[in-house]
């Protein structure tokens, strides 16, 4: 079982993105154009305005419940329903009872690279305020490559991405997503280990621009 609390906000990284843009090379858009650290989520249909935030929230999200079955040592079939917990009108949750399947595998050669595989697919139930759009059904999947640079360092480049979850003609709700996460483990001592990568949208405005993600496991 797995829920979370989450800050909905301006944050605090639109510099460490325009820096990470130019460091790479990346397309900044329209970023430029703005204040920087600041909020504001807006959509409206047929003259009708449904979501208007431009101030932070929070609160709880929605909760999953997922139960896997071992098919082999590196095989594993997996079950999950996600629980709408999260508030649907300040959009922490989808205001739905979601359910899935998906199949996730694994392969580590002789030298001890490592790759991993995951493939579903999730039934989209009533979805609060985007309900006119919403889609019955979406496809995911991931594929991990991990590789030991050394004995406490293990590095990880990352492609996942689902098809879209609503049919509408806005790339942010209606585009298929996809990101590239680049990044790796740090052993922290016997039983410490430290997760850090960056996602980049590869589908450019269907998902996160950059999203920075941090891992401590005891």
């Amino acid at each position: 079982m797995e829920a979370a609390y989450a800050e909905v906000s301006g944050g605090f990284s639109d510099g460490f993105i325009d820096s990470w843009h130019d460091t790479f090379g990346l397309p900044n858009g329209s970023r430029d154009k703005y204040a920087q650290d600041l909020m504001r989520l807006q959509y409206q249909r047929d003259g009708q305005l449904l979501i208007d935030e431009n101030d932070a929230f929070t609160g709880l999200t929605d909760t999953q419940v997922a139960f896997q079955y071992a098919l082999s040592q590196d095989a594993a079939l997996n079950v999950f329903v996600n629980l709408p917990t999260g508030d649907s009108d300040t959009l922490l949750g989808s205001g739905s009872v979601d359910a899935g399947v998906s199949w996730q595998g694994a392969y580590t050669s002789e030298s001890g690279w490592r790759t991993s595989t995951q493939v579903g697919v999730i039934a989209l139930g009533n979805s609060g305020l985007l309900e006119a759009e919403a889609r019955s059904a979406a496809a995911f999947g991931q594929v991990a490559f991990a590789w030991p640079a050394s004995e406490n360092i293990v590095l990880k480049l990352q492609l996942e991405g689902h098809t879209a979850y609503y049919d509408s003609p806005l790339s942010p709700v209606g585009k298929n997503a996809v990101m590239l996460g680049m990044g790796g483990s740090i052993l922290l001592g016997r039983q410490w280990q430290l997760d850090i990568m960056v996602s980049e949208d590869i589908a450019v405005e269907a998902s996160l621009d950059v999203g920075l993600h941090m891992r401590l496991t005891f």
